[in-house]
């Protein structure tokens, strides 16, 4: 058993002189209404997502530094490549398949290491994302890719057989581009290979986006489906200032506690709002580096890659907590590292909250939201984590 060194801790207090804040907006709280102890952000952005998000991915500190790392294939990303392949995608969707502003493009993938890139590449151009999940049939693939329009698809290389399926129920859809794979042979006539957007105008100084600018924070960016309705799965316009002010809240709660030169490790899907937004948007604005995996959730895999790479926080759900709390081959890796597991997506009880907390020797803090909120509805600062 791995035996931890004293933890940082201590009482932080909030700031609240961030010009981020907005206290004319707390004019509308009444004394009914229980309220964060922040004060409330400001809704005046007018900013693109990814405009917003990679303004430091070029800079001397960020540049050359890993933004994500798969812990499944050893893959890795820095900022700077994030930054590359985010304009070269863009420049290609726009000048080569005519991507524009009001369009969607639906992503159909594992996590992988360009997720981000294309997903923010599509938004540059005033277009939507949809991810789906990579777990749909070819008919409820078809069920997302015709009411959302989608006029491309991104699909990883192990999914192509069920996306090529998919797409014969779907005339909308143009263009299917491929995320590479080692194992999988995507060579097929009619299909593009991510390969060639990333090396789009890899020359070329441009950096295309959208023509149609103003109000951008009106604007949807995110369409993913989510299941907590009634009847069939249906979408959910995010706009790019709805994640905005979700990242910023975001960012009130959590940058005291957890610093750029920490890093988190992440096995959620990006798909689901909980892994794209609070782990992979957030960790790609704040410049730190995200573990995630491409494989099916592997616990002793799972447990290595914090022994190897010492990450301070976990973005987990419910059965993964339970498994690390109660697992015996836990006890043969160093979990030390981790200070902080947030779990959310589904309640976790407070006996297994608290056996988490004495088997690792950490602390564990839940979070609640849904799509609709962009997701993030409730989230306490470590200071004072029971809500």
């Amino acid at each position: 058993m791995f035996v931890r060194a004293a933890r940082r801790s201590g009482s932080r207090s909030y700031a609240t002189s961030s010009p981020l804040f907005d206290g004319k907006v707390a004019d509308v709280c009444s004394k009914r209404v229980v309220s964060s102890p922040f004060p409330p952000i400001s809704t005046s952005y007018d900013i693109p997502v990814p405009e917003f998000v990679s303004k430091d991915w070029g800079s001397p500190e960020l540049s050359s530094k890993v933004a994500i790392r798969d812990g499944s294939t050893g893959e890795v990303r820095t900022f700077g490549d994030y930054s590359r392949h985010m304009t070269s995608t863009a420049n290609a969707l726009k000048t080569e398949f005519g991507l524009d502003f009001g369009d969607t493009a639906a992503i159909y993938s594992l996590n992988n290491v360009d997720y981000l890139p294309i997903s923010l590449a599509v938004g540059k151009l005033g277009a939507k994302i949809s991810p789906i999940n990579p777990l749909s049939t070819p008919s409820e693939m078809t069920r997302i890719l015709v009411p959302s329009n989608s006029k491309i698809l991104f699909t990883h290389a192990k999914l192509l057989p069920v996306a090529l399926e998919a797409v014969k129920e779907a005339p909308c859809v143009e263009h299917v581009v491929v995320i590479p794979d080692a194992e999988a042979d995507t060579k097929l006539e009619g299909v593009v290979q991510l390969e060639d957007l990333l090396a789009f105008n890899s020359s070329d100084e441009r950096d295309v986006g959208s023509d149609h600018v103003e109000h951008v924070n009106k604007h949807p960016w995110l369409l993913p489906y989510s299941s907590g309705t009634t009847g069939l799965p249906k979408g959910v316009m995010l706009t790019h200032g709805n994640m905005l002010a979700n990242l910023l809240q975001l960012e009130a709660v959590e940058k005291e506690s957890f610093p750029r030169h920490e890093s988190l490790i992440s096995p959620l899907p990006f798909f689901h709002i909980y892994g794209l937004m609070a782990s992979l948007l957030y960790c790609g604005w704040q410049g730190q580096t995200l573990i995630t995996t491409s494989a099916r959730f592997d616990l002793a895999n799972f447990c290595a890659l914090v022994s190897e790479h010492r990450p301070s926080r976990a973005h987990l759900v419910p059965p993964i907590i339970l498994g690390l709390s109660k697992h015996p081959l836990v006890d043969d890796y160093d979990m030390t590292s981790l200070d902080w597991i947030v779990s959310a997506a589904a309640p976790l009880g407070e006996e297994a909250e608290k056996a988490a907390e004495a088997r690792l020797g950490t602390r564990v803090k839940q979070a609640w939201g849904m799509s609709e909120l962009s997701p993030l509805g409730t989230f306490n600062h470590d200071a004072d984590p029971r809500g």
